[in-house]
């Protein structure tokens, strides 16, 4: 007789011995969203404690696991059983140097969506230490209706309830065509459905804040973002 355990299903993905795709792609998903709230945090402390201050060194400790644990996920993916040697374990790696944009025209207007709170809050942080304004959605609905503020780009995860990522960037295109949707997903790389006209990048968790600032310089290029600058500044100044 079967554990109960192995048939409650976990976010609508059931966990059975019997099916270790599943199985798999749910240890993923659980997994890169755990990752991507570590390393945000741990990045914006770096960032934001003085060299030297008490806890720093662990904190860096902390995140080199986290990037360790991240290239792993990978071979959950394919359904791996081996753990990698410890040969072939990374040393610990220090902090990338991550800077807020150089000037006032980098900075964009985000909205982000996501269903998980502690997901929505630490990619929220990051994005505003990045010096972006950031207001944020908890779903579809609530997103479609912030849609009317002008937002430069729609940063939103894949796996929500109701409509997901792929199907709201198809209702802000019907409302704002052009307007650049960054799709975050816990769910690995390479799915299928996560192709769409719709979406400008597919980012995979967990994320960094390099990661996040180098996906939104590639769907809003430079002069893009100088023009919408301009057009925000004589905005404020006819106001």
């Amino acid at each position: 007789m079967k554990s109960d355990l192995h048939a409650v299903p976990r976010n609508g993905t059931p966990r059975s011995p019997d099916a270790p795709d599943q199985a798999a792609a749910t240890i993923v998903h659980d997994f890169n969203n755990s990752l991507t709230t570590i390393l945000g945090l741990t990045e914006w402390l770096l960032a934001t404690l003085p060299v030297g201050a008490a806890g720093r060194s662990e904190i860096v400790h902390i995140r080199a696991a986290a990037l360790e644990a991240a290239s792993l996920v990978p071979r959950v993916e394919r359904l791996a059983v081996a753990m990698p040697a410890a040969a072939e374990r990374a040393a610990p790696v220090p902090p990338p140097p991550v800077r807020a944009p150089s000037s006032h025209a980098d900075a964009l207007t985000v909205l982000l969506v996501d269903d998980q709170p502690e997901v929505r809050d630490t990619v929220g942080e990051m994005l505003g230490a990045l010096g972006h304004h950031v207001s944020v959605a908890a779903d579809a609905t609530a997103a479609m209706a912030l849609l009317d503020e002008g937002f430069d780009v729609v940063v939103t995860d894949y796996g929500m309830p109701g409509m997901n990522g792929v199907q709201l960037a198809r209702e802000i295109h019907g409302k704002r065509p052009g307007l650049p949707v960054v799709l975050l997903t816990g769910w690995g790389s390479g799915q299928e459905e996560h192709c769409s006209p719709d979406i400008a990048l597919v980012v995979p968790k967990p994320i960094t804040m390099r990661g996040l600032r180098d996906a939104l310089a590639s769907v809003v290029p430079r002069d893009v973002r100088w023009e919408r600058a301009c057009a925000r500044v004589a905005a404020v100044s006819r106001g």
